[in-house]
Parts: structure tokens; sequence; C-alpha cells
């Protein structure tokens, strides 16, 4: 065994040992969530308004209100979740900031299967970009969230994930500490930039990422994206 590989399978029995597979609902072990219990903290695919936050039914063609698209460059945000149920923000929370990379193919695989089953806007050739990390939080968590996320999505619909679309150019304070709306919209401004404009011209877009709240980050990454003439953009997550 290599250092490497020594290092890796130190962290994973220090993962194991502070968060063991353990279901953060009933407690049952053997899954970070249950299958029982995940039925009980998500709920079948759904696309919303990314600005009134009104249910929108799937078609080909999905659009609120012509004030709503004046607030974002997102069409329609598709979830599974609410952010404030418990056990799922808690399930998040332990992927995103405790390294624990396998919830990202539970809650992946859960999230492409309701969107296969809600894909009525999605045509051929649609690209699945995830949200990106800063290269600085990347190293140091190890991988980007959104990114596992979106491979599983791709794989589901056989759609070219591009992970390297977008790039966060400047690292910023994580937005779960700041409440203030406007101040997470400032805090994410022009810190995102196309790589190859070229190659999302006149496409459309799933982009993905593991919520929305604000929308702040979601927002600004489509305005860059829209900015490189991506023709529709989508936002999937897991929890709103």
């Amino acid at each position: 065994m290599n250092i490497s590989s020594w290092y890796s399978s130190l962290y994973r029995l220090a993962l194991d040992a502070l968060f063991p597979s353990r279901c953060v609902s009933c407690k049952k072990e053997g899954s970070f969530l249950c299958d029982e219990c995940f039925s009980k903290h998500t709920h079948p695919g759904q696309w919303y308004c990314p600005h009134c936050k009104k249910r929108i039914p799937a078609s080909a063609d999905m659009h609120c209100s012509a004030n709503c698209k004046k607030h974002s460059k997102i069409e329609a945000v598709f979830s599974i979740g609410y952010y404030a149920d418990p056990a799922l923000r808690e399930l998040l929370h332990i992927y995103k900031f405790s390294g624990v990379a396998e919830i990202g193919a539970l809650l992946g695989k859960k999230l492409a299967a309701e969107l296969a089953n809600n894909n009525a806007c999605i045509t051929a050739g649609t690209l699945i970009i995830p949200v990106p990390l800063h290269k600085k939080r990347l190293r140091s968590r190890g991988f980007n969230q959104a990114e596992i996320l979106a491979q599983h999505i791709a794989e589901k619909l056989n759609l070219p994930l591009e992970k390297g679309i977008i790039v966060k150019t400047k690292r910023t304070p994580p937005q779960s500490g700041i409440d203030d709306h406007d101040q997470r919209k400032d805090n994410v401004a022009g810190v995102f930039a196309v790589h190859s404009p070229a190659s999302i011209q006149k496409k459309n877009v799933l982009l993905v990422d593991d919520i929305f709240t604000s929308g702040a980050t979601m927002n600004e990454c489509a305005r860059v994206l829209k900015d490189a003439e991506a023709h529709t953009i989508y936002g999937i997550v897991i929890a709103r």
C-alpha cells in the first residue's frame, strides 16, 4: 500500500468512527438515510419558479410569469426535498462539511431517478454543469458535492457532463454563514467565469447544486452562462 492509499484508508476509518452509516432519522444502521425514511423526508421531483417559488407543471416549455423571468436567468428549479426538513438538512450538512462523499451517491441516484421521470423540458445535447468550488476549497474538502450529484444525472439521462465550463475565480465565505439575502448576492457577485464560452452557445443547461435557498449562487452562475449565450438554464438541486 502506498502512502496516498494509506492516508486515504486512515481517513476513511476516522470518518467511519465519527459518522457510521446510521440513518439520520430513525438511527437504524446500514445507510445514512434508510429507504423508509427517504420516502418520508423527500418528495417526488417537482419543478418550481426560482423567484416566486410557485410550482410549475413539467412540460416542454416551462415558464412562470414575465415578471418572475426578470428576476432570474433560471427557467425553473427541480428539487426532491425541503431544506427545512431536519433529517435532510443534517444529511446534506454531513455530506457537504464532513467529507462523507458516499452520501452524494445516495442522493444523486434518487435525484437522477426523479428527474428522469420529469424530463419533458430536457432535450438531446443538454449539458450537465455542476456549480464549481474554488480550487482551495476543493482541495480542503476533497470533492465537489455538486459534481457527484451531476455525475449521476449525466449517467441516468445519458447527457454530457461538463465539469470545467464554469470556474470560481475568487474564494468567498460560505453562503451558509450569511443570513441576509442581499449580502449573499454581494458575496458571490462577479466570482464565477465561463472557461469555454463557445462550447455552451445556444445549448440548454442543467445547472446542478446541492441546495437552493436564496438562490444567489446558482443565479450568479446562470448569469455568466447567459452572458456566454447559453440558451435555457434549469436548476437541479436536492433541496430548496
